[in-house]
């Protein structure tokens, strides 16, 4: 839990902290404080996966840039890997894994290509389609990399790799996603 309140008051002070420079975004060119949604799918590597595969999934977010380096986005993501069944060890059952989760990202733009580098904190969540199985509310922290291309106006494409350090009951493991999708800014 203390983990939880620190991670927390990171992302918190990260936002404080860039919201001066939004004040200032304000009296520019409204380029520079553009929000955005964006959809995506891709793929899950989940640590307990039962083959150690990958199942695919799909992600929402939205976002905000309020510093000509920094961004703020908030996100959902929703994938169905196959576990290993709790009681039998010898079966698989599907799982529904998602997440919740607010990001600072650090954006360096350069023309229509902008990488970026984040941090993000949230919300895991596991429930089992076997009724004996898993149901999880914990922590999320992850570090996402990826870049977004503006195609077309308001109309870009992005690719995004990310680290993922899910708690569960007493352990966290650890869990990769890769993907790619298509952003708005409005």
């Amino acid at each position: 839990m203390n983990f939880i309140f620190w991670a927390l008051w990171f992302v918190s002070a990260l936002i404080v902290t860039g919201s001066s420079d939004s004040l200032e975004a304000q009296t520019r060119s409204t380029a520079s404080a553009n929000r955005s949604i964006s959809l995506s799918a891709g793929v899950l590597r989940y640590a307990l996966q039962a083959d150690r595969g990958s199942s695919s999934m799909i992600a929402l977010a939205t976002d905000y840039t309020n510093s000509d380096r920094t961004r703020i986005a908030f996100g959902a993501t929703y994938s169905k890997p196959r576990v290993t069944a709790p009681l039998d060890e010898s079966s698989t059952i599907f799982s529904h894994v998602a997440t919740l989760t607010a990001t600072v990202q650090a954006r360096f733009p350069i023309g229509i290509l902008e990488p970026y580098v984040g941090f993000s904190g949230g919300l895991f969540l596991r429930r089992d389609a076997d009724p004996e199985g898993v149901r999880l509310w914990n922590s999320t922290i992850s570090v996402p990399a990826g870049v977004r291309v503006r195609i077309l106006g308001p109309v870009g494409v992005r690719g995004e790799y990310r680290i993922r350090r899910d708690q569960h009951e007493l352990f966290p493991y650890d869990s990769s996603e890769i993907t790619a999708g298509v952003y708005w800014i409005f």
